[in-house]
């Protein structure tokens, strides 16, 4: 875990680009270094960091002068330095450091400091106290003064709560007015009115390549609250800055999990997200209250599901009814045994048939096999399983191979990473599907050798 501080000088020789782009000059310079530092960093050692400083100040001055000559900017300095954090070092806002969230992840920030070649501070001084200043300010009172019955409605101005405004006198930055009554000099004077309410921030979804190769979108819902209104008049474009964070921040942590701990982990990783975030942004005076985000696998087309509302119309292919094969008794076990294992079994069916409440046909292939049609009935009653297909129309049909089947049951494959990677196909309600997953887990937790053994052997 690293604290990087950079300062980048840099000289405006385009007028048109200083006219233009000022006000979003410094945050496009900073986010182009961090992400450059970001690429260049995690990828290094701390000890090949050391000796390849004046490596890398080298690549990050070229990289920076290649991006800003399109800005008509011109980068020609850059100072870094880097220190490793130690456990009882707190964090700092100018420098904010990021944690490490989890095993595999480790954040590497930075806090980039931009410093142009020309320093305004001497000349804002020099402007207030100049002749032209003072002649302006001494004309606009005189103005306000000849008008004042009616100058009086433009030179007061109300702040409300959870509102805050920026002055900016002759083009000068002099500070945010908290909720109260304030004088401003019309003529001179500029209002900038910064809602510091929690506001909603949508990110573009973004799409993402888990571990295991399935592609997931992701969609982000952020809420936030400015605590600084003079941060937020002089960056302007802070919103698109805290998009990109957002992104990068959730491609990094959706990168390194399966798509079944993404689900399990669910809100795990939008509190990993929140403390990131929250870290990022310590320096710039944002609060960010709660982070959301929902996932949404991207199918391909073979993965589509033909199906018509929640059921699919079956016709039953046999018309006596199915019947349940008797369970094989494993040897060595006591009739005493068997009883309480098969009342257990009944108690389960009866909470299944409760919770559930679905029917299921299984159609089982395998290789140079004709496939075979199962059925698992938990519409009523204890429940009712067998070979063939149901009494009643099944509210959800799945194609699977053996392999699959008997990975399901023994819990190294989940429901849903057999439908992503399509080793399952499903008609009906996926809904529906999923919860057959509750089926297999609740099996597994209470009968995790006579119940797997008995259904893949006898109903299976």
């Amino acid at each position: 875990m690293l604290i990087v501080k950079a300062e980048v000088v840099y000289k405006i020789y385009n007028p048109v680009t200083f006219v233009m782009a000022v006000k979003n000059l410094t945050s496009f310079i900073q986010i182009e270094a961090e992400r450059q530092m970001m690429r260049m960093f995690q990828k290094k050692l701390f000890i090949d960091l050391v000796f390849e400083e004046q490596n890398i100040k080298e690549k990050m001055l070229a990289h920076l002068q290649k991006q800003a000559n399109r800005w008509g900017v011109h980068v020609s300095k850059i100072h870094m330095g880097f220190e490793p954090l130690r456990e009882n070092r707190k964090y700092q806002a100018e420098s904010p450091s990021q944690p490490e969230e989890s095993s595999n992840f480790i954040w590497a920030e930075d806090s980039c400091g931009m410093k142009n070649e020309e320093p305004n501070g001497d000349k804002s001084r020099k402007c207030i106290s100049s002749p032209c200043y003072i002649t302006i300010m001494a004309l606009a009172i005189i103005l306000l003064i000849v008008t004042f019955p009616i100058s009086i409605w433009f030179l007061l101005k109300r702040v409300k709560k959870h509102e805050g405004i920026v002055i900016h006198r002759l083009g000068r930055m002099l500070g945010a007015k908290g909720p109260r009554w304030i004088i401003l000099v019309p003529i001179i004077d500029k209002l900038q009115r910064v809602d510091l309410w929690i506001q909603p921030l949508t990110v573009p979804s973004i799409k993402v390549t888990t571990k295991d190769g399935i592609h997931m979108l992701c969609h982000i819902n952020i809420k936030y609250e400015i605590e600084n209104p003079v941060w937020c008049a002089k960056t302007m474009n802070f919103a698109k800055y805290l998009e990109s964070r957002v992104l990068s921040g959730v491609v990094k942590l959706i990168k390194v999990k399966n798509a079944d701990e993404l689900h399990r982990q669910h809100e795990n990783i939008e509190d990993d997200l929140l403390i990131y975030l929250k870290t990022i942004t310590t320096s710039w005076r944002l609060q960010i209250h709660q982070v959301e985000i929902d996932y949404q696998p991207v199918l391909k087309e073979s993965n589509l599901i033909e199906c018509s509302g929640s059921r699919i119309a079956f016709e039953n292919e046999e018309d006596s009814p199915p019947t349940l094969p008797s369970p094989v008794s494993s040897p060595g076990v006591s009739e005493h045994k068997k009883t309480d294992h098969f009342i257990s079994i009944e108690s389960v069916m009866e909470d299944l048939v409760y919770t559930v409440g679905l029917c299921f046909q299984f159609e089982i292939t395998s290789p140079g096999k004709p496939s075979k049609k199962y059925f698992l009935d938990l519409t009523k009653g204890n429940g009712n399983a067998g070979e063939g297909c149901p009494n009643s129309t099944p509210d959800v049909i799945l194609e699977l191979s053996e392999d699959s089947l008997r990975r399901m049951l023994t819990g190294d494959l989940s429901l849903y990473t057999a439908f992503l990677t399509e080793k399952i196909h499903i008609s009906g309600d996926i809904s529906d599907a999923v919860k057959l997953y509750q089926v297999f887990r609740l099996f597994f937790v209470h009968f995790p050798n006579l119940i797997l053994s008995y259904i893949y052997r006898n109903i299976f």
